[in-house]
Formats: structure tokens, C-alpha cells, sequence
């Protein structure tokens, strides 16, 4: 899901977008070491009704571990 948020450690406003694509399915993903990959719509997203993580393993499955700076999670994609 996505959020907005006011107030971040800034003072600023935040905003945080889930990724959307018009491809059926999934979508496309640029990853850090230059490489584009698809992502499908049944990649493992872990409880996402937990609250965001600040530091640490993200509990998004895989797919917060691929969005994670902190957490130190390893991760593939097919």
C-alpha cells in the first residue's frame, strides 16, 4: 500500500508509492546494480499489516527485503 505522511523526521511531508505498471501481472524493477527485472504480483510481500520498520529486517517478505537499506536481507528474484 501507499502512504503520505506529515511531520517526518524533517519536518517535511513524506510520501511513500507502492509500485504500479499497466503490464498485466507484475511489474518492471530497477534494481541497485543496474539490472531490470519483473517482478510478478505473487512475489512474497511477508504480514504488511505490520507497522514500517526504521531499522532492521523488514517483514515485507521478499519484496521489502528488496527495498531494504538496513536490514542486511538477501534476496533473488527468479
Amino acid at each position: 500500500p501507499s502512504c503520505f505522511t506529515s511531520g517526518g523526521p524533517t519536518g517535511g511531508a513524506g510520501h511513500l508509492a507502492s509500485a504500479t505498471s499497466n503490464h498485466s501481472g507484475g511489474v518492471n524493477i530497477g534494481l541497485g546494480d543496474g539490472s531490470v527485472r519483473f517482478a510478478g504480483n505473487t512475489i512474497n510481500c511477508g504480514n504488511t499489516s505490520l507497522p514500517p520498520v526504521q531499522i532492521g529486517v523488514s517483514p515485507y517478505g521478499i519484496w521489502g527485503a528488496l527495498g531494504s537499506c538496513e536490514g542486511r536481507e538477501s534476496a533473488s528474484l527468479p
